[in-house]
Order: C-alpha cells, then structure tokens, then sequence
C-alpha cells in the first residue's frame, strides 16, 4: 500500500505482475483506490482523476521498462 505525503491523494493498493512474453517480459500494474472528497472526489475521479490516475501508472511502468531495459543491454 502507497500512502501519499499529502492529503490530496489517496492511499494507492496495487499488485505489480512480471511475465515472460515472447523474447521479452510483460509488467502488468492492478491497483485501486478510493477517492478522497465524497461525493465531489468521486465527481472529479470520473472527470478527470482516474485518467491522470491511469497515465501515471503508465508512466511509471515505462520508467521501469527503461531502467530493466537499461541494465540488462551489453
């Protein structure tokens, strides 16, 4: 479980999976949490909060893939 510094984001629970696929590996990344704010955090989730939710998760597996990527290549 990831707990935020700051009480604008939520306590984020996830399980990061690695397998082989192909020649290569796969990272597959299933979390969830529960929006802060009642009723307005969940509006904002369903506007905009998941989708930034979603591309941070994004950008952190493609920051894993670099770092693999760049300690395994000769």
């Amino acid at each position: 479980m990831w707990n935020p510094r700051f009480g604008l984001f939520p306590p984020f629970g996830a399980v990061l999976t690695v397998r082989r696929e192909g020649k290569g590996s796969l990272l597959v990344l299933e979390g969830s949490y529960t929006p802060p704010g009642g009723v307005l955090g969940r509006l904002f989730d369903r506007a905009i909060g998941k989708s930034l939710a979603n591309r941070t998760m994004d950008a952190l597996l493609q920051e894993m893939k670099h770092y693999i990527e760049r300690r395994t290549t000769p």
